[in-house]
């Protein structure tokens, strides 16, 4: 199947990054996917349901996949930050949808914090861009690479997301609220405090509950 350049397969886990990730390439005009991996992570449920609003709301396609193996479960019990090499899995499940809806690009929201973590550097979406390109003639993009906290909390801003829009916390309290202490609630938290301007916040009556 010829790839359409226009087409792309966003990797979307609900959160702040993957959401605005979508939602540029909606608004510039791409013909947008989107694919959610549930890999038995403690916040899939509150993580699917935001996907499944955004991609409703916009009238996008949904994909889901089901990723749940032993090994997987005991690393997101050691590391629930940093699952060893997941984003090669979940860039070659996205890549394999791709090729078969016909997309040209698999698109992720890695944003500049996350190249501490191997599978998020630039090396490495270098090589799976080189082999996405070379075996099937699709792009693996990260369009906020380079883009801070801070900065993809004033693009959510201009775009209109909000709190309730997302899903940003690794360990959800049983109300399905967020927690508010673990990593990812506090990056949140700290690049909304470091803006300098309130139009540059991501406006929300509740932040944390």
């Amino acid at each position: 199947m010829a790839v359409d350049t226009r087409k792309v397969v966003v990797l979307c886990s609900g959160g702040l990054d993957s959401i605005v990730t979508a939602e540029m390439y909606r608004r510039t005009g791409y013909d947008v996917s989107l694919l959610y991996i549930d890999y038995g992570n403690d916040n899939a449920e509150e993580e699917a349901e935001k996907v499944k609003a955004y991609g409703v709301k916009h009238n996008l396609k949904l994909y889901g996949e089901l990723l749940q193996t032993d090994f997987l479960k005991d690393a997101i019990k050691a590391s629930p930050s940093y699952i060893p090499m997941r984003n090669l899995m979940f860039i070659s499940i996205a890549l394999s949808l791709a090729e078969t809806i016909g997309a040209g690009a698999v698109a992720l929201g890695i944003i500049e914090v996350s190249q501490y973590y191997s599978d998020c550097s630039e090396q490495f979406i270098n090589s799976m861009n080189n082999l996405g390109l070379n075996m099937a003639d699709i792009q693996v993009l990260t369009p906020l690479i380079n883009a801070t906290k801070k900065d993809v909390v004033s693009l959510a801003n201009c775009f209109g997301i909000a709190m309730e829009d997302i899903f940003t916390c690794e360990h959800p309290n049983e109300d399905g609220s967020a927690c508010g202490k673990c990593d990812k609630c506090y990056d949140l938290q700290q690049a909304q405090n470091r803006s300098e301007e309130h139009t540059s916040e991501l406006q929300s009556p509740v932040l944390y509950r």
